[in-house]
């Protein structure tokens, strides 16, 4: 995500521009939107078909 080196951090999209991750253990699983902070942050997304 942040700090230019790469990607250091993955999420799982939700739908209606949600996304759910767990920055740390100290603050567990979040839900939290695409925009903000969040929207320059991603690098690529892939589709799981089962």
């Amino acid at each position: 995500a942040f700090g230019g080196g790469g990607v250091s951090h993955a999420g799982m999209y939700l739908g209606n521009g949600s996304f759910v991750h767990a920055m740390n253990p100290a603050s567990g699983i979040q839900i939290n939107s695409l925009s903000g902070n969040w929207a320059g942050s991603l690098a690529y997304v892939r589709r799981v078909f089962y």
